[in-house]
Parts: structure tokens; C-alpha cells; sequence
């Protein structure tokens, strides 16, 4: 999942303050056996620290493009690399995405995805919400993230995200929502993209 943030008239968009991803109600994440990571263990430290201290809990990998202004210096845009852990936040299943960009401005920081079930088309979201950038100087422009690993969990190989096909009986072939993304601005204006996947009955 992915998306880049900008306005028709050029100007700052107002800041992202929450990234909310669902998943359709036929797919799921299983955890269960999988390595854990604290959130304790990425804050403050480079991509290859957090690989070196959790790397049996990563699950996936994306990209996050930060745009800074700071007082007196002008905007620039900053690439990071993110990192995708399994964890538990508040009693809860998470996803912590660790991020570190490069230079002009080295930055880390952690986005918690909060994994919630749900009832309807989506039945799984993940629900992050965005950490000060650059003492507020900043806001993400772009993102990408891309979940799945597999592990052995009592002599059985298993898939961090797993998903059926939804087709009807009789049916080969199916079109359906597969996902969502939401973004959620200062002010409370939010923006949402539906991802439309097909797939075909395994054996059929």
C-alpha cells in the first residue's frame, strides 16, 4: 500500500496525522509464533541496529519520502527506508515501521499501526498514527509499505498475511476490494483509495 501527498496548487498540504490501512474481510494476519519486537529496541537506532536487534520479527519494507522546512534553511525533501516489525502495543497486535532517512537531515522515528479487527468488507485495519517529524518542521509526502513474511511455527510454514478468493460457487475467477488506504489530515480532512485485486481459485 502506498500514496504521495501534494496539492493542485502547490502550497504544504496540512500535515498527516494518521494512516489507516484495511484489509478485505477474505484475507487475515496471523501472528501467532511469529518473533516479537519492542518498540523500545527501534527508537533512536539505524535501520541496521533495529535488523541486527529484531530481525527475526520483520515482516515487511517500504519507503517514506519527509519533507522539511526549517526557519531560515527553505524545504527539502528526505528518503527514508522503512522497516516493518512484529510487536504488541497496549495489550494489542502492532506493526511498528521503523523509518530512517538520509541526509540533508538524518531523521528516525517509529509509526505504530495499531492491528484491529473489523466487521464488513474489511474485516482487519491497520490503524497508525503519525509521530512528530523534525520537531514539527516536517510531513510525510510519500509512503509505501508492503507486508508479508513467512515463518514455521510447530513443523508447519505459515504466512504473516494469508487470503482466500472470494468467488462465488461455480466460479473460477473473482474481482474484489482487496484493500484501503485512508489518510487522515490536521484539520480532519481525509482522503481514501480503494485497491480492486482479482484472483483465481486454487485447483480449479
Amino acid at each position: 500500500m502506498g500514496g504521495k501527498i501534494k496539492t493542485t496548487d502547490r502550497t504544504a498540504p496540512p500535515k498527516l496525522t494518521e494512516i489507516v490501512l484495511e484489509i478485505n474481510a477474505n484475507g487475515k494476519i496471523q501472528a501467532q509464533g511469529l518473533a516479537r519486537c519492542s518498540l523500545a529496541k527501534l527508537g533512536s537506532v539505524s535501520a541496521a541496529a533495529a535488523k541486527r536487534a529484531c530481525g527475526a520479527a520483520l515482516i515487511g519494507h517500504g519507503n517514506v519520502t519527509s519533507r522539511v522546512s526549517l526557519p531560515g534553511q527553505g524545504a527539502f525533501a528526505s528518503n527514508g527506508l522503512l522497516l516493518a516489525f512484529n510487536g504488541t502495543y497496549r495489550g494489542h497486535p502492532a506493526v511498528f515501521a521503523q523509518v530512517e532517512s538520509g541526509p540533508p537531515l538524518p531523521l528516525t522515528y517509529v509509526i505504530v499501526f495499531e492491528v484491529q479487527k473489523t466487521k464488513g468488507t474489511f474485516g482487519t485495519k491497520l490503524v497508525g498514527t503519525l509521530p512528530e517529524i523534525a520537531s514539527e518542521y516536517g510531513y510525510i509526502s510519500a509512503f509505501d509499505l508492503s507486508l508479508g513474511a513467512t515463518y514455521t511455527y510447530h513443523g508447519q510454514k505459515r504466512s504473516y498475511a494469508e487470503a482466500s478468493c472470494p468467488a462465488p460457487a461455480g466460479f473460477t475467477l473473482a474481482s474484489f476490494p482487496f484493500a484501503k488506504a485512508s489518510y487522515v489530515f490536521e484539520g480532519g480532512t481525509t482522503l481514501s483509495a480503494k485497491l480492486v485485486r482479482n484472483c483465481k481459485v486454487r485447483g480449479r
